[in-house]
């Protein structure tokens, strides 16, 4: 059976109209997930320069002593969500929050930053950690963010659009 060139035109329309919205949508998708990513990569970083710059300045004063309760109160001055740890050389936690408990400790390679998305107990993070070199100290220093939120935000917005 021949189809009328109607047909074929209407066919042809309507697979080159569904490709177009198909790319738009996935170009929508893919857009927002890298813009909320990279937000987040800006605040973890600024978060991390945050805390070596408050690292230098105990180090400046001579107040090293004390570190654990000085970074205790520096958290309490982040965002909602934003948490940080800071470890020593060998690896011993010198300040963690509670919450940052449940996420693993990432060490990366020497003056890089390490950044990683992962899933704990089903909640999504993104981290961002660096060896900072104070004075004659090394830390190892991760900063997350629960990104929960923002996943579910974004899987909606797919939903949505295959909708």
């Amino acid at each position: 059976m021949t189809l009328s060139i109607r047909t074929r035109l209407t066919i042809w329309y309507a697979t080159l109209v569904s490709f177009i919205l198909t790319l738009l949508g996935l170009g929508v998708f893919l857009g927002a997930s890298w813009g909320l990513r990279k937000t987040a990569d800006q605040e973890l970083a600024s978060g991390i320069d945050g805390v070596t710059v408050f690292l230098h300045h105990k180090l400046a004063i001579h107040q090293m002593d004390n570190l654990n309760e000085e970074l205790r109160e520096h958290s309490a001055l982040l965002p909602r969500g934003k948490m940080f740890r800071v470890s020593d050389r060998s690896g011993a936690v010198i300040f963690q929050p509670d919450a940052m408990v449940v996420v693993p400790s990432v060490v990366p390679d020497a003056n890089k930053l390490r950044k990683q998305s992962i899933v704990v107990n089903g909640r999504s993070f993104r981290t961002i950690s660096r060896v900072a070199d104070v004075g004659p100290y090394t830390f190892l220093i991760q900063v997350a963010v629960d990104q929960t939120e923002y996943q579910a935000l974004t899987m909606g917005l797919g939903g949505l659009l295959i909708l």
